[in-house]
Parts: structure tokens; C-alpha cells; sequence
């Protein structure tokens, strides 16, 4: 397999890509609760820029974890602290059994990239395997989409693209992937509510979620933390999602 080369471009290490996912995620969240009026819509169209960034940190990560069943694990443990946070920004009740937070979508891609792994360690033929993985791949959206996760299925299945794109050979095929399957996902399945621009331009809105490739694409693949400040950093980020929810959906019930 031929390495793949970095890019002077590439200036992002996975600290700050996280951080500006959270910032764009923020914007989003502050605009579904505190800051829901006209002309603020820019806050959500920003928004769109974050869960990318997020499934493909999630793919990174369960790729260079030492100990996979600890990442589900934890995964589980904050999906189920954030579920009332999530079911007050989303609905204002503490009991919301149609839409899960996103650690739970997150939960399922990781369940999947298991088993992913799984065929990949088998010694099937290359066809095979590719059968088996698309056949995972559809399962994902199914299980996403029945037990109602956030981004329903597909949310699932972006984790695992980044995940698949990962494993090609040459990088410029790798972005192809990522672009294609975002494209496909954002353009075409969910799509949403229609920009349109005053030259008579149109697109889903979800589309925005494309932008998101430049930053991935900026990435580095390093790391600037180490020892106890990673640790500190990864469960930082770990409750700010929690964290934030709560604070802004208290906000909006109580303060405004």
C-alpha cells in the first residue's frame, strides 16, 4: 500500500479540529434555543459544518484507540448522560423516546466499525468482502434509523465513510470518497429546507455540511496534547456536549 503524503496545507492538528467542531456546533445549538428569530439562520447553516468534523474525528480516533471496547464504553456512558440534556433543548421534557442525542448515533457507528473490522481480519475473498461491508453499511442506516438517532441512520453511515475512505491507498481517493459519500448523504437523503440565492440558485441547506471537508482536509493527523493533558482534553470534550445542552436549554426555559 502506498503511503499517503502530508500537504503543507494541512496546518489542523486534532485538537483544534475538535474545537472548532464544538464552536460550529455551539452556533447551532444557541440557534435552536436561545437565538431562534429572523436573520439568524446563519447560526444553524454553520452548524451544519460540525457533524462531519465529529464522524470523522470518531472514525480517527476508534482507529488509533488501544482498547476499542473502552471507546464504546465510554461512548455509551455519555450517550446516556446526555440524553435528558438533549430531550430538554429538543422537545423541553425530560423523557424524548423518538430522538436520541448524537452519542448514540456515534454508539452504533462504533458498533459497526467492529464488526467492520471483523470482515476486514477475515481471509474472504476481495469480493466478499466488499459485499459483506456494503451489507453492514445498510444494516447501520436501518438500525440508525429505526432506533432514532440523531441524523437517523445516515449519521451512522457517515462515520463508517470516513472510515472506508480511510483504508484506500492514495489520498486523493480517500477525499474522493469522503466528498462523494457526503455529497450523497447531505445533497441527496436528508437535504432539508431549500437555500436559494437571488441569481435563482438552489441547494438543501444540509448541503452546507460539505464545507466541512475543508477543515478535515486541513487536518494533519497529529496530535499537540499528550500524557494527563490529553486525557483532561478528551474528557473535556467528552462533557462539553452534556454540558453545553444543558446550559442552553436552561437558558431558554427558565432565563428567557
Amino acid at each position: 500500500m502506498t503511503t499517503k503524503t502530508k500537504s503543507r496545507c494541512q496546518i489542523l492538528n486534532r485538537e483544534w479540529l475538535k474545537v472548532l467542531a464544538m464552536l460550529f456546533m455551539v452556533f447551532d445549538h444557541a440557534y435552536m434555543t436561545v437565538v431562534n428569530v429572523a436573520g439568524y439562520g446563519w447560526m444553524t447553516q454553520i452548524g451544519r459544518i460540525a457533524f462531519p468534523i465529529f464522524a470523522f474525528e470518531i472514525a480517527e480516533s476508534y482507529t488509533h484507540t488501544s482498547d476499542k471496547s473502552k471507546y464504546l464504553r465510554n461512548m455509551l456512558i455519555f450517550a446516556l448522560i446526555s440524553e435528558i440534556p438533549y430531550n430538554l433543548m429538543m422537545g423541553g421534557e425530560i423523557i424524548g423516546p423518538f430522538h436520541q442525542n448524537v452519542m448514540f448515533t456515534f454508539l452504533l457507528a462504533l458498533a459497526f466499525l467492529k464488526l467492520i473490522d471483523k470482515v476486514l481480519a477475515r481471509r474472504f475473498h476481495l469480493a466478499i468482502k466488499v459485499i459483506c461491508i456494503a451489507g453492514i453499511c445498510v444494516l447501520s442506516v436501518i438500525t440508525g434509523t429505526i432506533a432514532f438517532v440523531d441524523y437517523s441512520g445516515f449519521g451512522v453511515l457517515t462515520v463508517l465513510i470516513f472510515y472506508l475512505a480511510k483504508l484506500m491507498p492514495k489520498k486523493y481517493i480517500e477525499m474522493a470518497v469522503q466528498f462523494v459519500g457526503l455529497w450523497y448523504i447531505n445533497w441527496v437523503c436528508l437535504g432539508g429546507k431549500v437555500l436559494i440565492f437571488s441569481n435563482g440558485f438552489e441547494f438543501p441547506e444540509q448541503g452546507l455540511a460539505l464545507l466541512s471537508l475543508v477543515f478535515i482536509w486541513l487536518y494533519n493527523g497529529e496530535k499537540s496534547l499528550t500524557g494527563k493533558s490529553e486525557k483532561a482534553f478528551k474528557y473535556f470534550c467528552y462533557w462539553f456536549y452534556p454540558g453545553h445542552i444543558l446550559l442552553l436549554s436552561f437558558i431558554a426555559l427558565y432565563l428567557i
